[in-house]
This record gives structure tokens, sequence and C-alpha cells, in this order.
């Protein structure tokens, strides 16, 4: 049998399927004949491939047994993979991918094995990816989120890094004063501990993250990658992170020379039309 090949015929086979199903007379006689057997019976029992991978919030006090509880609480109803997803209420003692977050994230992975389980990591404490909860811009304070900015020429101190001039305005680089949401109280959205975002229009920024969660989560979880743990999920990474300065917009060093190299012209003198 063929499978349908149009949109129309599609939808009015699937549709006539789940009228049936949820009106409990989805017998073998019901089916329209165009739909394969063997794909119907899929969808009344999908194998653990096609399971749903929802996220799963931790964001309280851990505890191992309660955690290996709550997985197989998953699995008591058909859900056979998780992101684990550090969010907002953890311990001030639990660190983004310290050593004692690392030991519960294996406690996770290992259950996970055990119960065939796939698990796909979660890359930043809280969201947007990029930052490793701030510590990208610990370790070097020059990787924070960058951004040029349109001032009016009368209102300049003299101290700004002005890139381009025209009649009326001057465009200042500079950090953009973005930041993530973080996983403690105190470092949500316009609290004082958010995490500052970092420059992910930079490769040295961006090879500072990657080392210090990617490498990281190997280090302690390598030998579940490609089996038990499928991928890395990245969250909504931002390029001047969350309440970045209105009216700005992205830029970074040598974001000029990368323009230019990638346009065939100096892009510079067209700065204005990203406002205009």
């Amino acid at each position: 049998m063929a499978y349908k090949n149009t949109r129309r015929e599609f939808i009015k086979d699937t549709t006539t399927m789940a009228a049936l199903w949820g009106a409990g007379d989805l017998g073998a006689h019901a089916v329209p004949s165009s739909v394969p057997s063997a794909l119907f019976k899929t969808f009344q029992n999908p194998p653990r491939e096609f399971t749903v991978v929802p996220f799963w919030f931790i964001n309280d006090d851990l505890d191992e047994n309660e955690l290996i509880r709550q997985m197989d609480d998953f699995i008591a109803h058909g859900v056979y993979g998780l992101v684990p997803h550090a969010r907002i209420g953890l311990p001030e003692d639990i660190g983004w991918m310290s050593d004692h977050w690392l030991h519960y994230m294996k406690v996770v992975v290992d259950h996970a094995a055990k119960r065939d389980m796939t698990i796909i990591l979660y890359d930043e404490g809280m969201y947007p990816s990029g930052s490793c909860h701030g510590q990208v811009v610990a370790a070097n304070p020059e990787h924070a989120t960058r951004s040029i900015e349109r001032i009016r020429k009368q209102d300049l101190k003299g101290d700004e890094n002005v890139v381009f001039e025209d009649k009326k305005y001057a465009y200042v680089h500079g950090y953009s004063g973005g930041h993530i949401r973080g996983v403690h109280f105190g470092t949500d959205d316009g609290e004082p501990g958010a995490p500052p975002s970092a420059d992910i229009l930079n490769p040295e920024a961006v090879a500072s993250f990657l080392h210090l969660t990617h490498d990281k989560h190997y280090e302690v979880l390598g030998e579940h990658f490609g089996k038990t743990i499928r991928s890395i999920f990245t969250d909504e990474p931002d390029t001047m992170g969350r309440g970045k300065r209105r009216g700005t917009m992205e830029w970074t060093p040598g974001f000029e020379d990368y323009l230019e190299d990638y346009l065939g012209y100096d892009f510079i003198p067209c700065l204005p039309a990203l406002w205009s």
C-alpha cells in the first residue's frame, strides 16, 4: 500500500483515525485501507525511541533516592526520556556545573542507563545558553555580551569607542549589559545576582563556554555519550543577553573585519541603516 502523498489526503485519514479512536470505535475494520497496517500498529504501541522527552525541572534540595523514584515514575507512565533542567530554586551549595551538581547528574544518567532511558543534557543554568551561569565572564570579563549603540553626537562624553559617525549620530561599541536567568533565588531577571551573558559572537567566548560545560559534562559522563546521552540541548542563545539596553544592536570585537570579508565591501558606513 502506498503512503498518502498529499497533505489533504494525510489529514483526512489521520483525522478519521483520531475521531474513531476518541469514540472508542477504532477496530481494525475502521482503519482506512490506504493506511499501512504496520504504521497503524506502530502508532498504537510506539517503540521507546519515539518517547516524549520532557524537560525535568530540578529546583530544590536534591536527594539521590528521590531523583531515582521520580525517574521510575516517569517510566511507569510511559516516558522513557528526560532533559534534566536546573531551574531557580536550587540551593546555593549546588552551583551550576559544580562537582556537587555533576554528582547528581551522574546518579541520574547512571540510572537512566540501567533503565534503558534516553537523556538529553541541558547546557546552561538556566537560559539563554552560552554563559555557563556567568562563569564565562568570570573567567574573562571581556567575554561579556557586546553591542553597538546610536548616540546623539552632542551627548558623547569623550571616552566612548566610536565605530562610525554621521552628521547627527555616533555609533558606539560597548557592553550590552545583558544577563541570563540563574538557578538560585536572587538570580532571576532584574535581580542583583542575575549571571552576566556571554558574547556568543566571539569564538573565544564560545570556546570557553564549551570547555566549561560540554567538556566538563564529558569528563564525568563520557561513558554514556552516544548511548544513554543522545544529544545536548542549547536554549535560546541570545547575542546580547536578556535585559540589554534598548535601541542597541549586536556587535563584537573584529566584527567589522568579518562583515567586510563576508559581504565583500566595507559595512561600517551602512551602520545607520540598522536603525533607519
